[in-house]
């Protein structure tokens, strides 16, 4: 399914069950060190926001219509200073480098072809400075590779008609192709507590392997300057959540 039309399923409640703030410190605290940075896959601003309410200067890319409209919105009711663009991140052309980019929340799985990915580091690297660095978060491999297994989510409410939403999601992945697919379920109930409605978001993801990372920044003009295991800056290590990766550009 196309990304930008794939999140319409979900766009009126994604701030609702997409509410984490885990890694905006992190964030704050790497990006206050450039001038203007440039994130990519920013959704509704999750990220974005802080950073902006922080005085950070920046340009938040991404493909969804529905999200970004959303992203929009906030921006005019609290008057920010965001460059807001629509844009594949595997083919954009801004016309111009920034000294820092970042991928957030683990947003490059959502890449699915291995051409995908070095489109979008390709292009990452034509907009970064010399010696510029690119900030690219993965989950640790081994927590995606799950055999389908159903989890129920926190149930929480419309923001607009203040029905309860249930919230339930299914993992699992193929170990063959490489991917993994979240199919999740969303049943909308009135005050009555009758069933009003069902929606269904599907989503695939590449899992990647140990150096997979390593080898994709190779070849698209990029050394390993830092990795971390979470967003406290930890060293990375076999339990750890996610991979961090500071990547410098060389070419």
């Amino acid at each position: 399914m196309n990304q930008s039309i794939k999140y319409d399923i979900v766009a009126d409640i994604y701030d609702s069950y997409v509410n984490t703030d885990y890694d905006i410190e992190f964030w704050l605290s790497v990006c206050r060190k450039y001038p203007e940075v440039l994130e990519l896959a920013c959704g509704t601003g999750r990220i974005t926001v802080p950073l902006a309410r922080a005085g950070i200067r920046l340009t938040a890319l991404d493909i969804s219509d529905s999200l970004l409209k959303i992203l929009e919105d906030k921006k005019a009711k609290d008057g920010l200073n965001i460059d807001i663009v629509k844009a594949d991140m595997c083919a954009f052309e801004l016309n111009k480098r920034y000294p820092f980019i970042f991928i957030p929340f683990q947003s490059f799985h959502e890449l699915t072809d291995e051409s995908l990915h070095n489109e979008c580091l390709k292009s990452i690297n034509m907009h970064l400075d010399d010696n510029g660095i690119l900030c690219l978060t993965i989950h640790n491999p081994a927590n995606l590779r799950v055999n389908d297994t159903e989890y129920r989510g926190a149930e929480f409410h419309h923001p607009a008609t203040q029905n309860l939403i249930a919230f339930k999601y299914r993992r699992y992945w193929d170990g063959k192709s490489k991917m993994g697919m979240a199919k999740q379920i969303y049943e909308e109930y009135n005050k009555a507590g009758e069933k009003t409605g069902e929606r269904v978001f599907e989503n695939r993801y590449f899992i990647f392997g140990d150096g997979k990372i390593e080898s994709l920044a190779q070849n698209a003009g990029f050394v390993i300057e830092s990795v971390y295991g979470g967003y406290d800056f930890g060293p990375l290590t076999a339990g750890s959540p996610f991979r961090i990766y500071l990547l410098k550009k060389t070419c």
